[in-house]
């Protein structure tokens, strides 16, 4: 046994030794990653629209209306992609002294939802009708700004966190974020804000016995704002015992029990999407909560598998510029948060699908259908590689390759001018 872990170690420590010659890797890696999810996420959506095409398709819909979601799908992409662009090419100075701004468009977007803008999509309250824009789920961008503002004072009240001054801000930050999202009756969101703060003071190392006693002070609140929700108690109930389909009279199993078929039916391989079954109205939630198992039914063990690797790599990606960053605190402390909105929020996603949780209302980033989480998550990618492109190994590679691009460009321009005029 002693024998078999020596020789575990010494792999990783080979592969690990191998992967650090490559300065720039994380930059790459993080950028192939995301590019892939949201390829991944672009035909997932296509693949679910088709199901509303066809039967669209039957009425009296004009080929704008037919066609419009797919538009509309590619617009917030694009959208997203440029947010994360330019955000990527900021100075990591510019995000650490101007990046906790973004408490107030968050908390303000998030009040909204109180006042005659909030409406109710999907039994989720938390979303606000904006006019010409359509439905926002502020609690998205409540997550990166609690990150983001977080992260700046971890870092500056770093060896006096438990001051009062710094205990204050911290639980004016929760409240202005998660706080809200909590009054807006979004417990998914806030669950996922409640474990990106835990991961943010395990490594700012906040004191044990104040953890322990905000540890609790949670759990007794959350415990008691899903007891006090008759629909809350009623999913847990239904996920613990689920009984059959047949003897569910609440059918709130009715979703858990297509997933489980969904994969079933996919086995290894998946059946491809025109062999899908579940997203013909089976799995309602199939473009959101359970976009996880129409992929296991499409494209099986392989294309689930895929994807869980994917977002592993995203995080394997965070620890490489935590490690370079390491003395840098604020970029140390927003790191870890981002990373584990991404990874942590993707595995919730997944147990949920997989029925090892009760449905929480979390989706799958950068793959399930939804214009504000897409575009938060996409502010936060950019803000990971505003800081892997800025690693100090990293900054003479990208710096060279950059002018050899530029090189690249005006021989090619010169060329072309020349056989024009010629």
């Amino acid at each position: 046994m002693k024998q078999a872990y020596f020789w575990v170690r010494g792999r990783y420590r080979g592969v690990k030794s191998w992967l650090d010659q490559f300065d720039a890797l994380s930059y790459y890696l993080l950028i192939i990653c995301a590019t892939t999810l949201v390829l991944i996420g672009l035909y997932m959506d296509i693949s679910i629209q088709q199901v509303q095409i066809a039967s669209d398709s039957e009425g009296s819909a004009s080929l704008t209306q037919l066609y419009e979601p797919y538009l509309r799908t590619t617009l917030i992409y694009l959208v997203g992609i440029a947010a994360a662009w330019g955000v990527s090419r900021l100075k990591p100075a510019i995000i650490i002294r101007y990046g906790w701004l973004m408490l107030v468009p968050a908390a303000i977007l998030q009040t909204l939802i109180f006042t005659s803008l909030g409406v109710t999509i999907g039994g989720n309250a938390g979303w606000v009708q904006l006019p010409g824009i359509g439905p926002v789920q502020p609690a998205e961008l409540s997550k990166l700004a609690l990150i983001l503002a977080l992260a700046a004072v971890l870092d500056r009240y770093t060896g006096a966190l438990t001051s009062r001054v710094a205990l204050a801000l911290m639980g004016f930050i929760v409240a202005a974020t998660a706080g809200l999202v909590v009054l807006g009756k979004d417990l998914g969101s806030a669950l996922v804000m409640v474990v990106i703060v835990a991961a943010m003071l395990v490594i700012a190392k906040f004191p044990a016995k104040y953890m322990a006693i905000t540890g609790t002070l949670g759990a007794v609140g959350i415990s008691i704002l899903t007891y006090m929700s008759a629909n809350r108690r009623a999913r847990i109930s239904a996920w613990w015992n689920m009984p059959s389909l047949a003897d569910d009279e609440s059918g709130l199993t009715y979703q858990p029990h297509h997933a489980e078929y969904a994969f079933a039916h996919g086995g290894v391989l998946g059946v491809g999407s025109d062999g899908s079954r579940e997203k013909w109205g089976y799995l309602t939630q199939s473009e959101s909560d359970y976009v996880y198992a129409v992929l296991g039914e499409e494209h099986g063990l392989v294309g689930t598998l895929a994807v869980l690797i994917i977002f592993l790599l995203i995080g394997y990606c965070c620890m490489r510029v935590m490690r370079a960053h390491v003395r840098n605190r604020y970029i140390l402390f927003a790191t870890t948060g981002i990373c584990t909105w991404l990874v942590g929020q993707a595995l919730i996603n997944i147990m949920v699908a997989t029925g090892l949780l009760p449905v929480l209302g979390v989706p799958l980033p950068l793959i399930s259908k939804g214009g504000s989480s897409t575009v938060a998550i996409m502010l936060a990618v950019g803000v990971l590689a505003c800081f892997a492109r800025n690693e100090p190994s990293a900054i003479a590679v990208l710096r060279s390759q950059s002018q050899a691009n530029r090189r690249t460009v005006l021989e090619a321009l010169s060329k072309w001018r020349i056989w024009h005029r010629g």
